[in-house]
């Protein structure tokens, strides 16, 4: 049974692993030269309050991803002013690490090769085709491409192209499965000011950039916080229309009154409100005066627009209007997460072996932490349209009535019957 993954970031990555380990032979088509996607301007790879999602994800078999992290943390257990227990990743070694771990699983790795159109039979996807005119053959495919609409929707929903990590011009626009197909349901988040899409948010520095004592903190710490003195000027429309003004933590009032870095490696990520609002003047703030922003190659001048064209779908990941179609990550739903991606890919990896095999696809029940969650994205689209929710949000988990602490994270799952699902070869 071949199963076609496109798209290598968390999502794309997760559907693939799972996918191998059930048996598949398995293709993960990825459109740029490395694997990681958004992951590479990432750097924050657990915390201490998803515990609830991470535990039972990694009880139900899944979580490879979590593993990743793990071989290339260079902070574990840190507690920065927003997060507490942080694990925080190198970016630069992120793609390698990534295919070390689907290569030991036996996936084929296909990088610089976009997706350029599909081939349909009925409502079955037959064929992919490929920038360079070749097609693969898969009997059920994966979309984690994402929501980035690439040079044209940056054109037109943000300030043009800034060569983001996703380089669009080198490597050509991205693009999903789903959008391929004329009947396939799609919408688009919405930002503050109402307009389709939304700008991403951090942006990393070199570390090299930062005066001693900041650059020791963070190799100490994993994190060092700069006051914003009055008076430095704010970009508010792009604040507004940034991925983070939603309420959530990395919208704080502290990351609004200072600039707060996190050591990922070569780099130092501004983080949080403070890096929509603050990223064309931060050499303004005493102490980054010789900052340089090294990601987005634009600077300061904006972000990527993602959000763009997410499917429609079921609680097991399949795509509306496809018979053998999944999707996962933010192509899935309002989601910002790199957990959000996790447990979506994982989900969307099983079934799509399930479905080759003739079997009945599988839910989490909503008795999970992940159930729960996408059971929500998947219907509440209208809700979620201006704003986002994600796993690991402890309030929302508290109103499904499914978060989870100590023993009774591995319980949930026990009583399911659901241990090491992911894990399980499908004969």
């Amino acid at each position: 049974m071949k199963v076609i993954v496109v798209g290598g970031g968390i999502a794309g990555f997760s559907a693939a692993s799972v996918a191998a380990a059930a048996g598949a032979e398995v293709t993960l088509i990825e459109r740029t030269d490395r694997l990681g996607g958004l992951g590479a301007m990432g750097g924050i790879g657990l915390v201490g309050y998803w515990h609830t999602v991470v535990g039972q994800e990694t009880a139900l078999g899944g979580g490879a991803i979590i593993d990743v992290f793990k071989t290339i943390s260079i902070h574990e257990h840190t507690d920065t002013p927003v997060y507490k227990d942080v694990l925080l990743y190198d970016v630069n070694r992120l793609d390698d690490a990534m295919q070390a771990s689907l290569k030991a699983l036996g996936v084929e790795l296909l990088l610089n090769s976009r997706v350029t159109g599909i081939e349909l039979s009925g409502n079955a996807i037959e064929m992919v085709i490929l920038a360079d005119g070749s097609r693969k053959k898969g009997e059920v495919l994966v979309d984690a491409t994402g929501t980035a609409g690439g040079v044209g929707a940056c054109q037109k929903y943000g300030y043009g192209c800034v060569e983001c990590t996703l380089r669009c011009p080198e490597f050509g626009n991205p693009g999903g499965l789903a959008e391929k197909y004329r009947e396939a349901t799609i919408y688009d988040r919405r930002a503050g000011d109402g307009k389709p899409g939304v700008l991403g948010t951090p942006v990393l520095i070199r570390k090299t950039g930062l005066p001693d004592d900041r650059q020791l903190e963070l190799k100490q710490s994993g994190f060092t916080m700069i006051p914003v003195p009055p008076g430095i000027d704010t970009d508010l429309a792009r604040y507004i229309r940034s991925d983070v003004s939603t309420g959530s933590l990395m919208d704080e009032n502290i990351t609004k009154l200072n600039i707060l870095l996190l050591d990922v490696g070569d780099y130092a990520r501004v983080t949080g409100a403070g890096a929509a609002l603050y990223a064309g003047s931060l050499q303004k703030v005493p102490g980054l005066e010789r900052s340089v922003i090294a990601q987005p190659k634009g600077g300061a001048t904006s972000h990527l627009v993602h959000g763009l064209g997410i499917a429609v779908r079921d609680n097991t990941m399949k795509i509306a209007g496809f018979n053998n179609l999944f999707c996962a990550g933010t192509k899935s739903g309002i989601m910002l997460s790199f957990i959000d991606a996790m447990i979506t890919g994982d989900l969307a990896g099983l079934n799509a072996v399930r479905q080759a095999k003739g079997m009945c696809l599988m839910e989490l029940p909503e008795k999970l932490a992940a159930g729960a969650y996408i059971n929500y994205a998947g219907k509440s689209r209208q809700d979620m349209k201006y704003g986002y929710q994600s796993s690991v949000q402890s309030d929302l988990l508290k109103g499904f009535n499914v978060y989870r602490e100590g023993d009774a994270i591995m319980d949930e799952v026990d009583k399911a019957g659901m241990c090491n699902v992911y894990r399980s070869k499908i004969s």
